[in-house]
């Protein structure tokens, strides 16, 4: 099986709800303590992942996913999306430079993609993850009644990974 990595979000850390979640049903997952920069954290993954892997990204840490996917298809096997930052409300966060290249941002085709999203996300707007779903042929949107933080979603979360894990058992 490839290796699992949780990328967690600007608000977290590896000690994260979602983290530790994760971290309880899959003790071989890795979770590097990232900064929030974004382009930082590309550095980070980039040196982190070696072969082949499994990600998942939250929030910042899903637009970190999207980028080290971009730029690395080869050593994505599948990623799964949990409210990923492809935009903001709070424009500070990502910087001009990254905005600027969001609303062409894309999956390359033929990884297996699937995105949780939030209906009452308070962070990301849901229709721009909507639309990024849209740039990729074959994402797998799942759009569920929570908040950005997906608490409420963490059994779908554990369901969806387990899908992906079994196709590579």
């Amino acid at each position: 099986m490839p290796p699992i990595i949780f990328l967690h979000g600007l608000g977290s850390s590896p000690e994260g709800t979602k983290a530790c979640f994760l971290k309880k049903l899959y003790p071989h997952i890795n979770i590097p303590l990232l900064p929030p920069d974004p382009f930082e954290r590309l550095f980070i993954a980039e040196h982190y992942i070696k072969e082949p892997s499994i990600i998942i990204g939250s929030s910042l840490g899903g637009l970190t996913a999207i980028m080290f996917c971009i730029k690395h298809p080869d050593l994505v096997k599948s990623i799964l999306l949990l409210a990923p930052a492809i935009w903001t409300y709070d424009r500070n966060i990502l910087g001009q430079k990254l905005i600027s290249s969001l609303t062409h941002m894309k999956i390359h085709d033929g990884i297996p993609t699937t995105i949780i999203a939030a209906e009452k996300d308070e962070v990301i707007p849901l229709e721009k993850i909507r639309e990024f779903s849209k740039r990729t042929k074959g994402i797998n949107l799942l759009e569920v009644d929570d908040t950005h933080d997906l608490h409420a979603s963490l059994n779908l979360i554990k369901k969806e990974l387990d899908c992906i894990i079994s196709d590579f058992i």
